[in-house]
């Protein structure tokens, strides 16, 4: 099948430079394509592609090209397609701002006479400071039998679309192997590390499109159960840690909490039995309203815990905040 397809495409691309192209109304392309749309980072868009009214026994394949920009646009989904009986559809190359479907006609026979239609999906993926204006493209070729030679022809449409300036919240950011998520105009979270990694350095910043978040927060269950988990280095913006987040990283061995850590989450760092050592650099933990429930449940119950403030009685309230929140009565406390 897939041999008698390359041979149907390579007869197409024959018929196309022999007879070159010419219009014809049953293989207009009337399609979902919206060029008063405004698209937003994290949204979808739709296109469908209906290549109508065959007559019986007329074409033989459908070559169909959607061109798209793949700075704004993701990987393109196909919803559903629908092809006449005895039809074949074959997915076709797709990476690089195209990809094409290919559909042969291999009973040549088209006995339900109907069209071809496939309806698309792309994920809007790109960033932009400003609105910026893309164009999408689609190109439709067939071939028929005609006095026993194939005789095509072609159509195209196309439309400008706008991909909206800024990025809204809950889009979704890659950055190496970690997901980070937009929570306010310029700040983001840490949304999803990377489960293999056994160090990890949270940055102050992550950028796209020209724009700069600061990282703000590690979501709850950023790093749920990564038994892998050795070290990890917060950036100097990080306010909050959820809950969870660290819970299960049996591994972890050294934390330290930096200056800006106003609030940490429930069962945070829950069963997380190797942290040796917990350096809190912190002076806003200093009530139970800032630590979650059973943050520090499960942590060994010998773990130095230095605490690095100027003030005794500051001291002194952060050290009863971790015992209230799991931190053992007979872990190593130290004032620095």
């Amino acid at each position: 099948m897939k041999r008698f397809a390359v041979i149907l495409t390579v007869v197409l691309a024959a018929a196309l430079l022999l007879f070159g192209t010419a219009a014809y109304a049953d293989i207009a392309v009337s399609n979902g394509m919206d060029a008063s749309a405004k698209l937003a980072t994290g949204s979808s868009v739709t296109f469908d592609v209906n290549c109508g009214g065959l007559a019986a026994g007329s074409y033989q394949n459908y070559l169909v090209e959607l061109t798209y920009d793949d700075e704004v646009l993701g990987e393109p989904v196909l919803e559903s397609s629908s092809c006449p009986s005895g039809w074949t559809l074959f997915n076709g190359q797709a990476g690089n701002g195209k990809v094409t479907f290919f559909a042969s006609d291999e009973t040549l026979k088209n006995p339900s006479g109907k069209g071809l239609s496939l309806k698309v999906t792309f994920k809007v993926t790109g960033i932009s400071k400003k609105d910026k204006t893309f164009t999408t493209s689609v190109a439709v070729s067939g071939a028929y039998l005609s006095g026993g030679k194939y005789v095509s022809s072609m159509t195209s449409d196309s439309v400008d679309m706008v991909l909206l300036g800024g990025v809204p919240v809950g889009t979704v950011l890659t950055e190496g192997k970690n997901e980070y998520i937009v929570i306010g105009a310029k700040e983001a979270a840490l949304y999803r590390a990377d489960k293999n990694a056994a160090n990890v350095t949270v940055p102050d910043t992550i950028k796209r499109g020209g724009i700069s978040f600061k990282v703000t927060e590690i979501s709850a269950k950023a790093f749920y159960k990564n038994t892998k988990l050795r070290t990890v280095a917060f950036g100097k913006n990080v306010k909050k840690i959820g809950d969870q987040a660290f819970e299960g990283c049996t591994g972890l061995s050294s934390v330290t909490l930096p200056a800006n850590i106003a609030s940490v989450g429930r069962k945070a760092f829950y069963n997380c039995k190797g942290l040796k050592t917990l350096n809190i650099k912190t002076s806003k933990l200093t009530d139970i309203s800032a630590v979650g429930a059973k943050a520090f449940n499960g942590t060994p119950a010998r773990m130095k815990v230095n605490i690095f403030v100027s003030r005794g009685k500051v001291y002194n309230a952060i050290r009863s905040t971790l015992i209230k929140r799991g931190v053992s009565g007979k872990a190593v406390f130290k004032k620095k």
